[in-house]
């Protein structure tokens, strides 16, 4: 029997992706076995989604993965790597926040961490990234780039320990971080139309000048905000391409459609996965299985909601286990005093745990990214770091 977290996200995601890609009669056939017991639910309602998800592969352009794509990803397959949010220019007085990242600290950090990637946020839909971009300035003003350029520094870094890079953005801006929404406004995103093409000729132009000044240095791209919601008319894969491979042929992505969506959209070669706690996910694995060529990629928290003090915030309650027992992390007042102290929170679960999902993920040859907090000054939580350690994330059994 799947424990109450996982059947949560069984009912939500499954049953969503079922009437989205295959059809409502999906959904009847889920809510009806349901009277037969939750045992016989799951294992026949898996099979439908599963007989589904092909047949949407089938019809949804958005899913298709072209035969010179299959397996440009592999090299993720079975290894575990670390995202962090550092976002704090955002945070206003950008250029001040940029000053005080010790980016050789940072490095040292991770390199503790024994991760074989580093995802690394260039900014989000707040109005600040952590790299010039002349295109960006030209389109939207000064003042929402940084003059140091991290995102090289920290790329340039991570290749030099023998490890991959993959760059964080979002590519949707309903939520304009800016008090003039000149981030709306110069990238033409309209929030009264869904109309999205000149948004996507003018960031991937940004997105196109990173992407040729990182070269080699950029293995790949998690981009975020790509759902119906955000993308009613879909994204233009070619128009993506041209600018994510701009620096790195070689270069892969994923599209995030949204929390618990188990998507390879608009052809990524890896799914987004993001999920709130390892722990609501079947232990046997998350259906539909993607294509051959795609690796299944799972991606969470482990201290902090996604920022290190980020407050986990009310909806999240419905996937993990510890808000009894770890109220503070739900108190935003709470984890904005502890940035103020640069006091990280615990780690939410034990190395114990984290084994015991790592190791069915790797048998599966799937991929895990671990997000743990990071300071202003790019010190990474201390007790993430070691409980990471402690697992030897990426050595060979």
């Amino acid at each position: 029997m799947v424990d109450s977290l996982a059947q949560i996200w069984y009912n939500e995601s499954h049953e969503k992706c079922a009437k989205d890609h295959v059809g409502g009669e999906v959904v009847l056939a889920v809510i009806v076995l349901r009277q037969m017991g939750m045992k016989v639910t799951l294992a026949i309602a898996a099979f439908i989604l599963t007989v589904g998800a092909v047949r949407a592969d089938a019809a949804d352009s958005s899913c298709v993965v072209s035969l010179n794509e299959a397996g440009a990803a592999d090299w993720m397959r079975g290894k575990v790597g670390v995202m962090v949010h550092w976002l704090y220019p955002s945070y206003g007085d950008a250029d001040r926040w940029a000053d005080v990242f010790d980016a050789k600290a940072f490095l040292a950090d991770f390199e503790r961490t024994e991760a074989e990637w580093l995802i690394f946020t260039a900014g989000q839909c707040r109005g600040v990234y952590c790299s010039p971009s002349e295109a960006l300035d030209a389109y939207c003003g000064p003042g929402h780039t940084t003059k140091r350029d991290i995102l090289s520094e920290v790329a340039r870094g991570v290749k030099s320990l023998g490890r991959r890079f993959i760059v964080y953005s979002a590519v949707d801006f309903v939520k304009d971080g800016c008090y003039d929404h000149s981030m709306q406004r110069g990238l033409c995103w309209y929030t009264n139309s869904s109309d999205r093409a000149e948004f996507q000729r003018r960031w991937t132009t940004v997105l196109g000048g990173w992407a040729r000044r990182l070269g080699s240095d950029v293995d790949g791209w998690w981009l975020d905000g790509a759902g119906a919601k955000e993308h009613p008319g879909g994204i233009d894969v070619p128009l993506w391409e041209k600018a994510l491979r701009a620096g790195n042929p070689k270069a892969v992505w994923a599209f995030n459609k949204g929390v618990y969506e188990p998507s390879w959209a608009y052809g990524s070669q890896y799914t987004a996965g993001e999920i709130c706690d390892f722990r609501s996910l079947p232990r046997d694995g998350v259906r539909p299985v993607p294509p051959p060529g795609v690796v299944r990629h799972h991606l969470f928290p482990i201290d902090g909601y996604w920022g290190a003090f980020w407050a986990w915030p009310a909806f999240s309650r419905r996937f993990v286990g510890f808000h009894d027992r770890r109220p503070e992390l739900f108190d935003k007042e709470l984890m904005a005093r502890r940035l103020e102290r640069r006091d990280f929170p615990e780690p939410v679960c034990t190395a114990a745990e984290l084994r015991v999902f790592l190791d069915g993920a790797r048998r599966r040859g799937e991929a895990v990214t671990i997000n743990i907090g990071v300071s202003p000054e790019g010190r990474l939580n201390p007790m993430s770091v070691e409980l990471l350690r402690t697992l030897a994330l990426n050595s060979q059994p």
